[in-house]
C-alpha cells in the first residue's frame, strides 16, 4: 500500500520540498557515476525529484544504464517511509544542501547525500580519534586521556564506536563532559557492537550518533571501510592511538591524507603488534603525540 503525503505529519510534509528529495536520491539503485551525471544535468534536487518522464527523455537520460529507477514511484514511496520512520524515532535527516551539513565533510569528493542524526547537532571543531579493536591497556588509557584533553581544548571527538580504541575515545570525551560524535556502520537506531548500548545512549544524550544509512539498516562488513571516509572527512585532523600492520585504522589514515587532513599517531612498544602501524606512520611523517601539547 502506497504512503501519501497526508499520512505523515506536518513537519514531515514541510520536508517534502527539502530533505525528502535527497533521501529519495540517496536510495536510488543507480551507480554513483550516473548519480553525478544527474546532479550535473539538473539545477537542484527538487527539480530532479519533480522531473516528468517527458523532461527526462528530453534531457537524453532515459537510456542511461540504471537511471530508469528515477521514473519509478516505488522509490519515492520508500523515501516517504524513511522520512516517516525518522520522525517517529527522533532521527534527523540532514541533506547535503542543509545548513547543518558539516562544511568539511561536504567538500570531500564522495560526501554522503544524506546524514541521519540522533542527539545534538554537530558544532565546533572536530577531531577524530581511532585505533585498534584489540587495544591494549596502554592504548585504552592513552585514547581516554587524549580524548578528554582534546575536549578540554575545545574539540569534539569523533570516532566509530567500535570495540577498543573507539570506545575508549568516546568514553574519555564523555568523562570530560565534552561532546563526541559516533559515526556508525549501521543506521543510528541499531547499536553495534551490542555491548555498547549504554555508551550509545550516553553519546545520544551528550553528543551525536551519525550515519549515512536510513533507519533499519544493519551493520554489514563493507559498511565499515566505507564509513571511515566520514570519520576523517568530518574532522580537521586524525589521531591514531594503536594500529597493527593491517589495521582498518590505516584505511582511515589514507582517506584522511587524501582529504588533506593532518594525521597524528601515538608511539607504542616496538615489540607490540598493535603499535606497528602507528610506529610506521611516525617513521613516514605522521605527527608524534605523547600528550595534548604535541597537537
Amino acid at each position: 500500500m502506497s504512503i501519501t503525503v497526508n499520512e505523515i505529519s506536518s513537519d514531515a510534509v514541510q520536508n517534502k520540498t527539502t530533505v525528502l528529495p535527497w533521501i529519495w536520491f540517496a536510495n536510488l539503485p543507480a551507480k554513483d557515476c550516473n548519480k553525478r551525471l544527474l546532479l550535473q544535468r539538473f539545477p537542484n534536487m527538487q527539480t530532479l525529484y519533480s522531473t516528468s518522464r517527458e523532461q527526462f527523455i528530453a534531457a537524453g537520460l532515459i537510456n542511461q544504464n540504471g537511471l530508469g529507477a528515477v521514473l519509478s514511484d516505488k522509490y519515492k514511496e520508500n523515501a516517504l517511509r524513511i522520512l516517516q520512520r525518522c520522525e517517529k524515532e527522533g532521527i534527523v535527516p540532514i541533506s547535503r544542501d542543509s545548513d547543518e551539513y558539516p562544511y568539511l565533510l561536504k567538500n570531500i569528493p564522495d560526501a554522503p547525500y544524506v546524514l541521519y542524526r540522533k542527539g545534538k547537532p554537530l558544532s565546533g571543531r572536530l577531531f577524530s580519534v581511532v585505533g585498534s579493536r584489540r587495544a591494549t591497556g596502554y592504548g585504552i588509557r592513552m585514547a581516554e586521556t587524549l580524548s578528554a584533553d582534546l575536549c578540554d581544548a575545545g574539540f569534539t571527538v569523533v570516532s566509530g564506536m567500535a570495540r577498543g580504541i573507539d570506545t575508549a575515545a568516546h568514553s574519555g570525551a564523555l568523562s570530560a563532559n565534552g561532546d563526541t560524535v559516533a559515526v556508525l556502520a549501521s543506521s543510528v537506531d541499531i547499536c553495534y557492537p551490542p555491548e555498547n548500548k549504554s555508551l550509545a545512549d550516553r553519546i545520544e544524550k551528550n553528543g551525536s550518533l551519525l550515519s549515512e544509512y536510513p533507519p533499519g539498516t544493519p551493520p554489514v562488513s563493507f559498511h565499515f571501510p566505507v564509513r571511515n571516509r566520514i570519520i576523517s572527512g568530518l574532522s580537521e585532523a586524525l589521531l591514531v592511538v594503536e594500529a597493527g600492520d593491517k589495521s582498518g585504522s590505516l584505511i582511515t589514515v589514507q582517506l584522511a591524507l587524501d582529504q588533506g587532513r593532518d594525521v597524528f599517531a601515538v608511539p607504542g612498544n616496538a615489540l607490540s603488534v598493535t603499535s606497528r602501524g602507528c610506529n610506521r606512520m611516525i617513521r613516514e611523517g605522521a605527527g608524534l603525540v605523547q600528550e595534548i601539547q604535541d597537537i
